[in-house]
């Protein structure tokens, strides 16, 4: 009864004549699934077979080995993978060296100018960000100096409109943003 799977490879030689008749059907030219293998027994010979065999590499690193050893009789380096170098070509050094940059907001920096206006003097003030600068510039209050003289009531009106933490400012509060704004005048 023939084993399920792929058959038994032997090599039948002229003088084993003791082989099973598994055996001798591969030999003969037929495979437990009836393809026909006479062309490789036909092809090779039992000392040519041996002397492959033993020819062989006997582990994986051995046969990595002569693979590389091959591999170096190509003439040039593999070609690299991925996305190329960046190279100091000689038009690249060229433009680099050729005249100023050009710049798009005049502030020596390339690229897109900038959007943003420029810092308020108010941000100096300790406690005062950029919103509140820009609420107490829309009423009209522009410098550090302007800012330490206001009342206790023009500040508050000022400090409603910054939103809901500032509404509820005490006199002592207002009294610590002109402190800061006189500690920022000297500084």
């Amino acid at each position: 009864m023939p084993v399920a799977g792929r058959p038994k490879k032997s090599v039948a030689t002229a003088s084993d004549n003791s082989s099973s008749s598994d055996d001798s059907a591969y030999a003969n030219g037929q495979s437990d699934n009836g393809t026909d293998t006479t062309d490789y027994n036909k092809n090779v010979s039992a000392e040519e077979l041996a002397q492959a065999v033993s020819d062989a590499p006997d582990t994986v690193s051995e046969a990595a080995a002569e693979k590389t050893s091959d591999d170096d009789t190509k003439s040039g380096p593999k070609p690299r993978r991925g996305r190329p170098r960046k190279t100091e070509g000689a038009a690249k050094a060229a433009r680099k060296t050729s005249g100023p940059k050009k710049t798009n907001s005049g502030n020596g920096r390339r690229g897109r100018p900038s959007t943003k206006p420029p810092a308020s003097p108010l941000t100096k003030i300790s406690g005062v960000g950029v919103t509140m600068a820009t609420r107490f510039e829309e009423a009209g209050v522009t410098t550090v100096e302007e800012f330490s003289k206001l009342s206790d009531d023009d500040m508050k009106e000022v400090l409603q409109k910054c939103g809901p933490r500032y509404r509820s400012a005490d006199a002592a509060r207002m009294e610590g943003y002109r402190e800061a704004a006189r500690e920022a005048m000297e500084a």
